[in-house]
């Protein structure tokens, strides 16, 4: 499906708003709001992907094998059916979709098939078919380790933006993180995970070096235990540069030159009736000062004199606009109006240490008209 790209202009902000009026953009004031998509894609629970040029998004909608694919600046859509079987077997999705770097194809793991889904022809190529999964086979061995490999199943998949495309996989005792390249569909084991630690392939970064991954603790039957870690994988040296609290960052957002990123989504904890909320913060990827949004966000409110408990607000980054800016989410948990917490938009210059106030829903009367932000399109 071709989708139109827009003539040259300012970042916009693209924002959810309601489940009756779906997705909008503004500019990065606020104003010149307009309606995005042909319906609700659900952005708001982060289940629509876009593709790296911006001009379309993917979403699993209407049942478990329909793919909508969704342009962002007009109001063109298409639906996708995945077959219930392909080559005699069940083609289920299983995990992805993730778009190639030109926005064409889609990858996506069928049953422990990979697969290429081409969105303008809807055509689904096969490119590896994971016959030892099914017929519980054990020859696969890792071409860059002396290492046999069990059967497998297939997990997470992702097609980074240099062309490689990295999934996951698991079986017994090891897990696995795999390198496929289409130019001469080779297959490479880059790193075996510990023993009960399984992988989720969460995103990557504009330059395809970086992945986060997210390696989370199961059973001995593979039912899930804890959310573990989260990891930044370098693909170039193919180790862990950092680690993090898995509860404390879901996903990250990256900024466009891949230095800098930080959690998009913030988890709360509970203990005895209080609340804790961890502090935010913009994480380099070279191990630079990490800086603390929160701090600078909770100094913003105390000069413009709100009055909240400090340790109570909830920042959550919803973009980069560069790699100097960012669109945040601030949520006051000591401030409710009918059990809705109050909230605010920022977009927050974290060298300069300037906060901007977009949008403030403070008041109760702002709640039918509240603007969660979700992505900055470029």
């Amino acid at each position: 499906m071709l989708c139109p790209k827009p003539t040259a202009r300012q970042p916009r902000i693209l924002y959810w708003h309601n489940a009756e009026n779906g997705e909008v953009v503004t500019d990065l004031d606020g104003n010149n709001q307009s309606v995005a998509f042909e319906k609700d894609v659900q952005l708001r629970n982060r289940s629509a992907i876009f593709s790296p040029d911006e001009t379309k998004v993917v979403a699993l909608q209407g049942g478990w094998n329909e793919y909508w694919i969704m342009c962002t600046y007009s109001h063109g859509a298409t639906k996708i059916t995945i077959p219930e079987f392909i080559q005699n077997h069940s083609a289920a999705p299983r995990s992805g979709p993730s778009w190639s770097p030109d926005g064409e194809k889609l990858i996506v793991n069928l049953y422990g098939d990979l697969a290429i889904i081409n969105v303008i022809t809807k055509k689904i190529e096969i490119i590896k078919t994971n016959v030892a999964f099914r017929d519980n086979h054990t020859d696969l061995t890792s071409k860059d380790r002396n290492t046999k490999i069990p059967a497998y199943e297939v997990g997470s998949v992702y097609w980074a933006r240099d062309g490689k495309i990295y999934y996951s996989s698991f079986q017994g005792d090891i897990n696995a993180l795999h390198q496929y390249d289409l130019s001469d569909q080779s297959d490479h084991v880059i790193y075996i995970y510990r023993a009960n630690e399984e992988i989720s392939i969460l995103s990557g970064d504009p330059t395809g070096r970086y992945l986060l991954i997210n390696a989370y603790r199961v059973n001995n039957d593979h039912s899930f235990y804890d959310f573990g870690r989260n990891i930044i994988f370098d693909t170039k040296t193919n180790k862990e540069i950092e680690q993090y609290d898995g509860n404390s960052i879901a996903t990250i957002v990256w900024s466009p030159s891949g230095k800098y990123f930080a959690p998009s989504i913030v988890s709360w904890h509970r203990s005895n009736g209080e609340i804790s909320i961890p502090a935010t913060y913009i994480y380099t990827v070279d191990h630079g000062q990490d800086i603390n949004i929160s701090a600078l966000v909770e100094d913003y409110f105390i000069q413009a004199g709100k009055s909240f408990t400090p340790g109570s607000i909830a920042v959550e980054v919803a973009d980069f606009i560069n790699d100097d800016q960012i669109v945040a989410r601030v949520t006051f948990s000591g401030i409710t109006y009918n059990n809705i917490y109050a909230s605010a938009n920022l977009i927050v210059n974290f060298h300069n240490k300037e906060v901007k106030l977009l949008q403030d829903y403070s008041d109760s009367q702002d709640r039918g008209k509240k603007l969660v932000p979700i992505r900055i399109l470029h």
